[in-house]
């Protein structure tokens, strides 16, 4: 609690898992971080930089806290760098502040996770080609995401769905979004996926719905309910209707 952690240095490009500011190596529970103020690393290329790495079977909290990419150093090409959260142990993350990194909140977690109250913004292009998203869930588990704001991001506001992954996604704000909206699901052959979105506003990049179905991807979803959102959007859809195969409530 209440720890300023700066100075991150990696000179060019950093092997998986050897640069983080916090790195839960083996699995752990009933942890909690909170108060921290993590910035100014000095990163050449963001490749395998993580702010956050929790490790397979972790589960956790990490609250209240500021991950801030504006005073980085060191990126050549310009660009962001490092992924302020990424592992197999998903954390509880609520009311925290992410800026310009290369990716926000991305993990997974059997056990599911809550993603809550955070403020996400300046979340941009990566100088390694890491594509960049604001919350990607990236395995099974039960993920409640509510109350968040996102803006000014490149990439998914939200990308979910993944094979036995249930999400309940409510009262978030997304708008200045300059990659995609809320899209589904998260990879080709994906089955059992129960999506839940409500009270959501949402404003669609130009020619996008706000929440819709990767037809690319494929995947089956057992159930889609869409209520009570605020979709700003360019086309006449605001919201896709049929997910391969399941007609979305």
């Amino acid at each position: 609690d209440n720890i300023e952690m700066k100075g991150l240095y990696c000179s060019g490009a950093c092997s998986y898992g050897a640069l983080s500011y916090i790195f839960t190596y083996n699995a752990a529970t009933n942890w909690t971080f909170s108060n921290l103020y993590i910035h100014g690393w000095n990163v050449v290329t963001d490749g395998n930089c993580f702010i956050i790495l929790s490790s397979v079977g972790g589960t956790g909290t990490f609250t209240n806290s500021v991950i801030d990419g504006s005073d980085a150093t060191g990126a050549s090409p310009a660009g962001a760098t490092c992924n302020a959260f990424y592992g197999g142990g998903m954390l509880n993350t609520t009311n925290n502040v992410i800026h310009d990194l290369a990716n926000g909140i991305l993990g997974y977690n059997a056990a599911g996770a809550t993603i809550s109250g955070n403020l996400i913004y300046n979340i941009t292009e990566s100088n390694a080609e890491n594509h960049p998203n604001v919350i990607e869930t990236l395995g099974a588990g039960t993920f409640y995401i509510h109350d968040n704001v996102a803006y000014n991001n490149v990439g998914e506001s939200l990308m979910f769905g993944n094979t036995g992954e249930t999400d309940y996604v409510w009262n978030n704000v997304w708008y200045g979004v300059l990659g995609n909206a809320l899209e589904g699901p998260q990879n080709t052959t994906q089955t059992g996926m129960t999506f839940t979105a409500w009270n959501n506003t949402i404003v669609a990049p130009s020619g996008q719905s706000c929440i819709f179905w990767n037809s690319g991807d494929g995947g089956t979803f057992t159930a889609v309910t869409i209520e009570n959102n605020h979709c700003i959007s360019t086309i006449g859809t605001a919201f896709t209707s049929s997910w391969n195969g399941t007609t979305a409530t």
